[in-house]
């Protein structure tokens, strides 16, 4: 099975090599911003290669099975290794190219791909498009090979362990398979099965194995993610989607002090609220997308409520692929020159989970924002790691604590002790805090007792298409609630 002469293609080259036309925007979001990318290169020679895309490799092996019958077929595999989610929060996520150790210590990036590669035969292909996520198609394989091949990934992935500050711990890793059975599937779904049978095994503990089932609830998942990816596509194209906005209160003063901007799809049937698609865009990769329109237009309506007389700050949401975007900061600036709109009218909301687990990425974007003068917060606080350590040295201006605590407030003493902990723990970070899903004035009155800064939720008021606007808003649709 080992082999050095089998390919694999890294980062910006294999987004050149990918023709727009054709290969998914989800792969070419995760491998488009990569400066610290392999070239490609044939190991035994050391010559540059010229590869033939990944769209094209998979509609290869698709086209040559509509005479094949039933005979073996060629196999896709998505391998996703990382380090343990508490080893991130305890001690920094591993940086790409960092060094790791197995059998053999001292393993860089570069080699743990070697590794893969000597995995798999000589006409099989492999290809990293981001982090620590690789995929493979394997020619021509019998389902137990196939079956054979991935187990012996799998070992080989779990040999490698990560080292940090003396300690040592062993890397996760979770593989989808999908076998390529007919033509009628293309690039796009057959990636989309692969990367879900990949998410299955790493619900159902990491570490393990998972084929795609074309019958069970998979099929049924695959089917919604490309329907609301169609639409989302079409909603972008089409300026389908808009922006309602959400106040936050002063607690003390019992002013507004700005809005949140959320997005709502237009339809048919009225508004959806981003909970029942953004699952499906982020696994097709249309977030970066997304995050660009938010940003675009909600920059563009602070423009416009200036212009009347308003003069407003909004918060906007933003996901870790707008993050993996090096221009992103650059893309901004741009936008607050061309609508006239100061930096610090615009605050952006990061997760928790991405100020730790991609903290160094996190921290460049961080600063060329504030640059810009623009304002940060962390969303979600105390629902991810949990890790107070970084708010020493993250440079934000606003914690929000995640309304998991805040709905039980007024009956739980564990959700009291841990709003007083987090807001005593920011005000000596120098962060005000911001209390999300706040729905009764008795929420409010503890809240202002535990010294938080501001409140956000159906209490203050529910987001409206205008700032200001005292109209009911129009609901949101069934079970796509949001606040």
């Amino acid at each position: 099975m080992s082999n050095t002469a089998s390919r694999i293609v890294e980062g910006p080259a294999l987004a050149r090599a990918l023709p727009s036309t054709t290969v998914p925007q989800f792969i070419r979001e995760r491998i488009r911003h990569r400066p610290d990318a392999l070239a490609m290169i044939d190991a035994p020679t050391g010559r540059t290669l010229t590869c033939a895309t990944l769209d094209h490799q998979i509609g290869r092996a698709a086209a040559g099975l509509a005479a094949q019958g039933f005979r073996p077929g060629d196999t896709l595999l998505i391998c996703s290794a990382n380090s343990p989610e508490w080893v991130v929060v305890a001690l920094g996520a591993m940086a790409a190219g960092g060094r790791v150790s197995g059998a053999n210590p001292g393993y860089t990036v570069a080699e743990l791909a070697q590794q893969l590669r000597d995995s798999v035969r000589s006409d099989d292909f492999v290809a990293r498009f981001g982090g620590d996520e690789f995929v493979i198609l394997l020619r021509n394989v019998s389902r137990p090979q196939a079956r054979s091949i991935a187990d012996k990934v799998l070992a080989q992935m779990r040999s490698i362990s990560h080292v940090e500050q003396g300690h040592v711990f062993h890397l996760q890793c979770s593989i989808g398979v999908t076998a390529i059975t007919s033509g009628r599937f293309g690039t796009h779904e057959v990636l989309a099965q692969a990367d879900m049978a990949c998410q299955m095994a790493k619900t159902n503990g990491r570490n393990r194995v998972e084929f795609y089932n074309v019958s069970g609830k998979l099929n049924e998942r695959m089917a919604q993610d490309i329907h609301w990816t169609r639409t989302i596509r079409h909603a972008l194209e089409n300026n389908e989607f808009v922006l309602h906005y959400q106040p936050l209160m002063h607690i003390k003063t019992q002013a507004i002090s700005h809005y949140e901007a959320l997005l709502r799809l237009k339809t048919g049937r009225g508004l959806i609220g981003p909970q029942a698609f953004l699952p499906a865009v982020a696994r097709f990769g249309l977030m970066a997308e997304i995050d660009r329109w938010v940003v675009e237009h909600a920059i563009r309506a602070l423009a416009e409520f200036t212009r009347s007389g308003s003069r407003l700050r909004l918060s906007v949401n933003l996901t870790r692929f707008s993050f993996e975007d090096e221009t992103f900061a650059s893309g901004v600036r741009s936008l607050l020159r061309e609508y006239d709109v100061a930096g610090d009218q615009v605050c952006f909301e990061i997760t928790e989970q991405m100020a730790v687990r991609f903290a160094a990425k996190t921290d460049r974007q961080i600063a060329g924002l504030r640059d810009l003068g623009c304002l940060i917060a962390v969303d979600d606080f105390g629902t991810g790691y949990s890790s107070f350590s970084y708010l020493k040295r993250l440079p934000a201006d606003y914690l929000k604590i995640d309304g998991s605590f805040i709905r039980e407030l007024t009956r739980s003493k564990v959700d009291q002790t841990m709003v007083r902990m987090i807001g005593e723990v920011a005000n000596a970070a120098g962060l005000e805090t911001v209390a999300e899903y706040v729905e009764t004035a008795a929420a409010m009155s503890l809240l202002e007792k535990y010294g938080i800064d501001y409140a956000q939720g159906f209490y203050i008021g529910r987001a409206v298409p205008t700032p200001f606007d005292s109209a009911e808003p129009e609901p949101i649709l069934a079970t796509d609630i949001v606040q």
